[in-house]
């Protein structure tokens, strides 16, 4: 049997409520056999090597009440600029 993980990443905005969505993933995901994994420093910590660990449920214990940021997230640094080519959804073809 192949273990099944659920790697949980954020961008590292402002996002009310991300907290509770995070804690319920890995509530739900333990219950169903999911090992969940944090990933660090928003899409940045999925390239090599890999920038992340492991979530238990313990660790979502007063995650809804400290409020902020999980440890794991990397907050966007002030002077923050886009990166080329994050642009390109605008050019993509409009809905009907």
């Amino acid at each position: 049997m192949t273990d099944k993980k659920i790697g949980i990443v954020t961008g590292g905005g402002d996002c009310p409520g991300l907290n509770a969505v995070i804690r319920a993933i890995v509530k739900a995901g333990n219950l169903n056999g999911y090992k969940s994994i944090g990933i660090h420093g928003g899409l940045d910590g999925l390239l090599t090597p890999v920038q992340a660990h492991p979530l238990t449920v313990k660790d979502m214990d007063g995650l809804l009440i400290r409020g902020g940021a999980p440890s794991w997230e990397q907050p966007i640094p002030d002077g923050f600029q886009p990166r080329q080519g994050m642009g390109r959804s605008e050019k993509c073809p409009k809905p009907l």
